[in-house]
């Protein structure tokens, strides 16, 4: 089990501890276990730590002129802070149910008031069912203590987010689970909501990245893919590139021709 330093900040909330503990430059959050659930490094806050974070910015690369964004699950705020960086014109709403989590990315990981940020304290699934602000992207990463929340890979959350989206929109979302066959239910579930309009990187520690798409997905041209993907992981300090080789040897043929999923009949 790796050791995640000296304990830095600990308070409670109504579902279980929240707890930071601090390595050198390394700070990280969990729920009162060694389970790692965001990271900061202190001395380039805005950096995505995590190999399946810094596949979800990819979505960057398809939506490159976002105005708003919404992140579902804030953690330590890493993928707001990354947005704020690479956008600052984008308005960006995050959602976040636990209010100890919250106080936390603002106290401990620079989560500062700006007023191009929203943070919310609700349920996920309530607020994006009763939300009627489009968006052009939205983030799910929902997690708890033992794992990824259920709700994530439901149907009635997939199609509310799809409803949420501007045309040319991007939902992404991060699946983790041991067990293949739930896996393989939430995959069905997206394709489903998202009329087969879904990409999926499978990248390190077991994560699986999934892209649904408001509109068709993008017909690419490899070499500028990846062009695009070298730059803005230069701009962010981290290696897009070989995440986007990644994204595109799991999904060529249907980039190549901008077709839908296979398998399933929009």
């Amino acid at each position: 089990m790796a050791d995640l330093g000296k304990e830095f900040f600990r308070t409670h909330d109504e579902f279980s501890p929240v707890v930071v503990y601090q390595q050198g430059n390394r700070r990280t959050l969990t729920f009162g276990n060694q389970v790692e659930q965001s990271a900061l490094n202190l001395d380039d806050p805005a950096r995505l730590e995590y190999v399946y974070t810094q596949a979800m910015i990819l979505a960057l690369l398809f939506r490159p002129d976002v105005r708003n964004a919404l992140v579902l699950g804030l953690g330590g705020g890493a993928l707001v802070r990354a947005l704020r960086e690479q956008a600052p014109k984008a308005r960006i709403q995050g959602v976040e149910q636990r209010s100890g989590v919250v106080t936390v990315a603002r106290d401990c990981f620079f989560l500062e008031d700006d007023p191009m940020l929203r943070l919310s304290v609700a349920d996920a699934a309530d607020y994006v069912r009763d939300c009627d602000s489009p968006t052009d992207l939205v983030f799910a990463d929902l997690y708890g203590a033992e794992g990824m929340d259920d709700r994530q890979a439901r149907v009635q959350f997939l199609r509310h987010c799809r409803e949420l989206l501007r045309p040319g929109g991007v939902f992404v979302a991060n699946l983790w689970d041991s067990e293949y066959h739930r896996n393989a239910s939430a995959t069905q579930r997206l394709k489903a909501a998202f009329e087969g309009r879904v990409l999926f990187n499978h990248v390190q520690g077991g994560n699986i990245i999934a892209y649904g798409f408001a509109g068709d997905v993008p017909k690419l041209q490899p070499k500028r893919f990846f062009e695009q993907a070298q730059a803005l992981g230069y701009a962010m300090r981290i290696p897009l590139q070989k995440l986007a080789r990644s994204l595109w040897r799991q999904n060529a043929e249907i980039l190549k021709l901008g077709r839908y999923g296979l398998g399933v009949r929009p």
